[in-house]
């Protein structure tokens, strides 16, 4: 009852983890090993992908943001280094300042290092 409310969309992974008495990951496990997944569309993906996506700008504050502290990132530079090999490749190509970065992507591709 609970798996089909799931995938109904009647009930939140929340309220399935309430009703049977169990954590976040329970839940989840529970859930992944039912194959009950919830409907996720192409177009719902371009939205997180929109909504996951920097323009230079926003990057660049990000990393200033991040630059308040001493603490070594040698992931984050790596990734920072590829970003900017893609915006002097970008910008021959004639993309020039409106290149957005796909953080999703630089996400993806630190995950499989």
């Amino acid at each position: 009852m609970a798996v089909e409310g799931y995938r109904d969309g009647a009930l939140t992974r929340d309220q399935v983890g309430r009703l049977l008495g169990l954590s976040f990951w329970e839940t989840e496990a529970f859930l992944k090993e039912r194959q009950a997944y919830l409907a996720y569309t192409e177009e719902d993906f371009e939205q997180d992908r929109r909504a996951l996506t920097l323009t230079p700008r926003d990057w660049e504050a990000f990393l200033v943001a991040l630059d308040d502290t001493d603490r070594p990132r040698p992931q984050l530079a790596a990734a920072i280094a590829r970003r900017d090999e893609r915006l002097v490749a970008s910008s021959r190509a004639g993309e020039g300042e409106g290149t957005e970065v796909d953080v999703a992507r630089l996400i993806e591709e630190e995950r499989n290092r």
